[in-house]
């Protein structure tokens, strides 16, 4: 994933000092993640599989690009 500009870091920045808010948006997507996951463990058909992967692969690139640095 291309890492976010100036601009966009400065727009997350401002979203993160809404810590509760921000955290609870992000243990939301961390369970998103983790069901994908169970549930492509669990396919029983390619396609399925690969969609789940997909999704895990979105997911997790997501919580990378929107978990403050520290």
């Amino acid at each position: 994933m291309k890492p976010p500009s100036a601009q966009q870091r400065e727009a997350l920045a401002s979203l993160q000092r809404y810590a509760p808010q921000w955290t609870l948006f992000l243990d939301w997507i961390q369970e998103n993640r983790t069901r994908c996951m169970t549930e492509c463990a669990r396919a029983d058909d390619e396609i399925h599989t690969r969609r789940l992967q997909g999704q895990t692969f979105v997911l997790t690139e997501l919580l990378e690009a929107l978990t403050p640095k520290r």
